[in-house]
């Protein structure tokens, strides 16, 4: 069932490559600084908190300095809600070479998670700043930093695939899920903890995308203090199994969904 997903991805890593490369050329197209502005704009909210955090702006919780669980929780946030709605318009995105090219939508799946893994590696040095100067991890945990990139990338790639077939058909939707992502963030975890100021909605702690962002945050904190690797690896698994059958369905879905483009 899989296999032939697998083989589309190796067929068109050239392709993935080179669209992942344009997908992030894109956003820096007709600007008089280019790239600069790939690498400034990520890291403009990220300095101000940590800057904050050490004139003293920012007060430290019981938990973890401020701007650690801000800086993380943020850029978790943008990796998924990026990756989520990057994949979700790919298709409609990249309908002219779709149409003349024939290309699966796999690898136009794939290359889309360029912008937000770009996003995630500017921001990182920082993320290596905070977790050195306020956890305390072992080298080991350090050097694993970088592999939180995965789990909010491949749980973006699952929910993008499947509200890629919506997509196709309401275009509204993309203005939807932006507002949704916005004001979402705030109800997740992402910069105040849920139960400390919505203590009616605790509800809300059930949300997946809080657990994972919380797990994977006081993991790179303090490992002792959260058993989190076990959470993190099976639902990595899972989410890794569920989009590939998602991929496996849709590809016997796309010559109706090339009509739609």
């Amino acid at each position: 069932m899989f296999k032939p997903v697998i083989l589309e991805l190796l067929r068109y890593r050239s392709f993935i490559f080179y669209s992942f490369l344009k997908n992030i050329k894109s956003s820096s197209r007709n600007n008089i600084l280019g790239w600069v502005w790939v690498i400034i704009t990520p890291l403009i909210p990220i300095l101000l908190y940590i800057f904050l955090q050490e004139i003293g702006f920012l007060k430290s919780s019981d938990q973890m300095p401020r701007a650690f669980y801000v800086v993380f929780g943020i850029t978790f946030w943008e990796v998924f809600s990026g990756s989520t709605l990057g994949v979700m318009s790919a298709p409609v995105d990249n309908k002219g070479i779709l149409k003349k090219k024939k290309i699966p939508f796999t690898p136009i799946y794939i290359a889309a998670l360029g912008q937000p893994f770009v996003t995630f590696l500017v921001r990182l040095p920082l993320m290596f700043f905070l977790a050195l100067k306020y956890s305390s991890l072992s080298s080991f945990e350090f050097i694993l930093l970088p592999l939180s990139f995965f789990p909010f990338a491949i749980l973006g790639l699952s929910i993008g695939v499947f509200l890629s077939v919506f997509y196709c058909y309401i275009r509204d939707l993309k203005n939807v899920l932006n507002i949704f992502f916005k004001y979402m963030m705030f109800l997740s975890g992402v910069i105040i903890p849920v139960p400390s100021v919505f203590s009616q909605l605790k509800f809300l702690e059930f949300n997946f995308v809080y657990i994972l962002i919380e797990k994977v945050r006081y993991y790179f904190y303090s490992a002792e203090q959260t058993n989190g690797e076990f959470y993190v690896l099976a639902f990595f698994a899972v989410q890794i199994l569920l989009t590939l059958l998602l991929i496996s369905r849709i590809s016997r879905e796309e010559g109706q969904l090339r009509e739609r483009l």
